[in-house]
């Protein structure tokens, strides 16, 4: 064998070589491809079966501190046009 017959054949084996691993790796990352899908479909599925079942009540009642009546009413407070300025001069 020549040298350059030796070259050549180094270089085809060579190219086996990547080609194999090359193969080797599209098959793994198809895998995982295919367990990540897999996995986005599980959540999915999971997500969809969790469901909160809002039931309306016949009767709302207020909690006795949001009672209407127990709330204190400053009248002079609803003039908004200088409400700040109330503010500032009761806080001083």
């Amino acid at each position: 064998m020549s040298t350059e017959e030796l070259m050549i054949a180094t270089l085809q084996s060579r190219v086996q070589y990547l080609e194999a691993h090359l193969h080797l790796a599209l098959q793994v990352l198809g895998q995982i491809e295919k367990d990540s899908q897999e996995y986005i479909q599980k959540l999915e599925f999971q997500s969809k079966n969790q469901v909160i079942d809002i039931v309306p009540s016949d009767k709302v009642e207020l909690p006795n501190f949001l009672n209407s009546r127990t709330w204190k009413y400053n009248l002079e407070m609803l003039d908004m046009s200088d409400s700040r300025d109330l503010l500032f001069a009761k806080a001083s």
